[in-house]
């Protein structure tokens, strides 16, 4: 099965409709989150934190199962990675 895309669990419609998860999601990226287009068009919401339990939260509050990566920095020490591929999620959030 090598080259077969990896389906992920992720509620694609969350930036639809407000709600308090919303908000707080929002503040979250606007804070500490960021978001990548890449040259082909490919879109994504990436999370970084020292503390696990926040990538966790977004990766809930989002009905994602997308995996969260730990990482090490220099001088930093561990923090935690999550990163979710969506175009149609990027697009609802920029507007």
């Amino acid at each position: 099965m090598d080259g077969m895309p990896i389906h992920r669990r992720l509620n694609k419609h969350f930036f639809k409709t407000w709600s308090p998860g919303m908000a707080y999601l929002l503040g979250y990226i606007a804070a500490d989150g960021a978001i990548t287009i890449g040259k082909r068009g490919n879109c994504y919401l990436e999370i970084e934190s020292v503390d696990a339990e926040l990538p966790r939260l977004v990766r809930s509050l989002l009905n994602a199962n997308h995996k969260i990566t730990v990482r090490k920095r220099l001088g930093h020490g561990r923090y935690y990675r999550l990163q979710i591929g969506s175009k149609m999620l990027i697009r609802d959030l920029a507007r």
